[in-house]
């Protein structure tokens, strides 16, 4: 068996900014702010990171229990955003993720995401893309910043181009 890793926003699909719009509403409603806007981009970060990061700007310190706080919250929250925004799926990922789930594929198509599970899980199940997925052996968030090095059973899935890790 060969895994194929996929990256969620930007490789499968485009949310329409609808992950940033539910995050926003979430920090807004948390703090008790008016405004709130993020310092940086959000590209190549993860959940937790981001999080992280907003929560130290704001308060000076972040507790995993505040974090965790945060991140369920916008679990709840990014359901509702989807719908709103225009996201979609990519040019031709539906046909290729059929392809490598065929029951004679050799293939098993999995995440490595910046999101955290639920997040891509609720993206991929809003997109109806979740059912080519096997959840078991996909990496999100903090686990995906700590990969270093991949067997060569995997291939890392971006954009248009499938890259062999060796």
């Amino acid at each position: 068996m060969k895994y194929l890793m996929w990256d969620v926003d930007g490789t499968l699909i485009l949310s329409g900014g609808a992950g940033k719009d539910a995050m926003v509403k979430v920090i807004k409603d948390y703090y008790f702010l008016d405004a709130f806007d993020f310092n940086k981009s959000l590209a190549g970060r993860t959940d937790s990171d981001i999080i992280k990061s907003v929560v130290t700007r704001l308060r000076g310190r972040c507790n995993s229990a505040e974090a965790a706080g945060l991140l369920i919250r916008y679990h709840m929250e990014l359901p509702k955003q989807l719908p709103l925004h225009k996201g979609r799926v990519l040019k031709n990922v539906e046909k290729t993720l059929q392809y490598f789930c065929r029951p004679d594929s050799r293939y098993c198509n999995c995440l490595l995401t910046g999101n955290t599970s639920t997040g891509a899980h609720l993206k991929l199940q809003h997109f109806g893309l979740d059912q080519y997925f096997n959840h078991e052996h996909s990496v999100s968030a903090k686990t995906a910043k700590c990969l270093l090095r991949l067997p060569s059973t995997v291939c890392i899935c971006k954009m248009k181009k499938l890259s062999r890790t060796s």
